[in-house]
């Protein structure tokens, strides 16, 4: 509540008050501490340049989804496209599902080509714990909007 309080009262001081964005802050907010991966990936979409965002590996050298997908992988080879249901890995699926994966000397590297849905028919379920939520995907476009490649890097699986 705190955290919604704090919003508020920032968008009203700005006098830029717009639901849909007041929705898009509180998911970027909420989102540096439940999934900081998805957090970055929507503020780089509704306020970036469109310059690629290299994402920190921790999370991603981890995730079972990505682990599945990178394990047998040889020096040279890649998966064109990885995609998942949710519940497999739910902080993975707020920021990446669609990604491809290759592996080189150097380790591996995990990238998608970041544009979100204006058609209204493309959404993402949250699961909160407490309860889960649906949220369309092109609300991210009440923000003039701009793709990008998201990557991530790193030299070892953490099985």
């Amino acid at each position: 509540m705190t955290l919604f309080l704090v919003l508020f009262l920032y968008i009203a001081v700005k006098g830029d008050f717009n639901p849909e964005r007041m929705k898009v802050q509180t998911l970027i907010l909420g989102g540096r501490i439940i999934a900081p991966e998805a957090a970055q990936i929507l503020d780089r979409y509704t306020s970036g340049s469109g310059d690629t965002l290299f994402l920190d590996s921790g999370y991603f050298q981890k995730s079972p989804v990505v682990i599945n997908a990178a394990r047998t992988l040889k020096v040279g080879e890649k998966v064109k496209e990885v995609k998942f249901i949710q519940d497999e890995d739910w902080r993975l699926s707020y920021a990446l599902n669609g990604f491809a994966v290759s592996r080189s000397p150097k380790g591996y590297e995990i990238k998608q080509y970041i544009v979100f849905d204006k058609t209204k028919k493309v959404y993402t379920n949250m699961d909160l714990k407490f309860t889960k939520i649906t949220v369309k995907d092109n609300i991210a476009h009440c923000y003039p909007c701009k793709p990008f490649w998201a990557i991530c890097r790193f030299t070892t699986l953490k099985e």
